[in-house]
């Protein structure tokens, strides 16, 4: 049995500052944020699994598994929400057809209208009556219900409710058409003929896609 001096020396001892400073914990914040992460996922796999030990070997190796998961979940979570926020926000909120009489016109009027000012090196102007073209000519097969109030996004929404590659490939050229006409961004003979090219070969698979959609 320890005697009353002793204890009083044995207190005195533990009182001193070299004492306390020895004891101190001196990890950094990262390290006990770990730790606590740990005892944290720790606890909680110990209360789903009655015969889990979090201070074995094996236990330990789950948790930092837990976390890794856990971790990979978040982040390609966030990657989806940020990729979702950076499509809404490429798409500008404009209204595509600035005079409502273009409308009325039909795809073949504004393809035309394209070759028009493609003639007199006006490729601005005539990617905006190639993608006006394209949207009338999905308005005319039904894909979409070409409105003058409707913006990109929202065509983008009608097609994607039907065919998921359709409203990739608009999209695509949707980006192309907005990044031209509201952007600064330049465009050489070559790029337009490029665009011209990919929005040719949309018209002949959306014929396509209407003929295949009768025949079935």
């Amino acid at each position: 049995m320890v005697d009353h001096g002793a204890k009083e020396k044995l207190i005195e001892i533990t009182d001193k500052e070299e004492y306390q400073i020895y004891y101190e914990d001196h990890r950094s914040i990262i390290e006990r944020l770990w730790d606590q992460l740990k005892t944290w996922v720790g606890d909680l796999l110990a209360r789903i699994f009655t015969n889990f030990e979090p201070s074995s070997g094996v236990g330990n190796t789950l948790i930092i598994l837990v976390i890794i998961i856990a971790s990979l979940a978040i982040l390609i979570g966030f990657f989806f929400l940020f990729r979702g926020i950076y499509r809404k926000r490429k798409f500008r909120k404009d209204q595509i057809f600035n005079q409502s009489n273009q409308l009325h016109w039909t795809s073949s009027d504004h393809l035309n209208e394209a070759n028009r000012f493609e003639k007199n090196m006006a490729y601005k102007k005539a990617v905006r009556h190639l993608f006006l073209g394209l949207l009338l000519r999905l308005h005319e097969l039904h894909f979409v219900e070409a409105k003058i109030w409707k913006t990109n996004w929202e065509y983008h929404d009608e097609l994607k409710q039907q065919n998921q590659q359709l409203a990739k490939t608009f999209y695509e050229l949707a980006g192309y058409f907005e990044e031209v006409t509201y952007g600064e961004r330049t465009i050489s003979e070559e790029h337009f003929n490029r665009y011209k090219r990919q929005i040719e070969k949309q018209f002949q698979e959306l014929t396509q896609l209407k003929e295949n959609e009768m025949g079935g």
